[in-house]
């Protein structure tokens, strides 16, 4: 692919801190719609290592890094920075900078149903600190779907007949 190949899709602007910065956007109006059904079918289930990017991702399965959106568009990343998981290192940094004391409670979660968030003063309640909290949001991000590469021309086709109204 070309970088005429981003040609395609408009633009949208990015607020990056105080600055604006016009983007493509590459989700559009644009939707697509998987069942369970399809998942299996059409996809494989994709661990992804500390601080990878859809690009490397892409190359990897599809031969060329130019498919990343396809990537982020079916796993809904908006933002590789936040939606995919950070090394150790990184993710400790991040929660000193938001919390200052990474050993401090969090929150309290409910020994007979851990996840569930419940007071402090609960019976059976056991406390999470801010670095096993972040480290809880940073393993949700690890597994991700694959489109399978045998589905990936028809599947950017079908994107851009939606996006020209065919």
């Amino acid at each position: 692919l070309s970088m005429a190949f981003f040609d395609k899709f408009g633009h949208t602007i990015y607020e990056l801190g105080t600055d604006q910065i016009l983007v493509r956007d590459i989700i559009q109006s644009v939707r697509f719609d998987f069942n369970e059904n399809d998942e299996s079918t059409l996809f494989e289930e994709y661990r992804v290592q500390d601080d990878e990017k859809l690009e490397n991702i892409a190359y990897n399965f599809y031969g060329s890094s130019d498919y990343h959106w396809v990537l982020a568009l079916v796993n809904n990343v908006l933002d590789q920075n936040n939606n995919l998981p950070k090394s150790d290192a990184i993710l400790r940094r991040a929660c000193v900078a938001l919390y200052s004391n990474v050993d401090g409670i969090h929150h309290w979660e409910s020994s007979a149903n851990p996840g569930e968030w419940v007071d402090e003063f609960f019976v059976e309640s056991f406390p999470v600190t801010n670095i096993e909290y972040m480290t809880q949001l940073n393993e949700d991000k690890r597994y991700i779907n694959i489109l399978k590469p045998i589905y990936l021309t028809n599947f950017v086709s079908s994107y851009f007949d939606q996006l020209s109204g065919v």
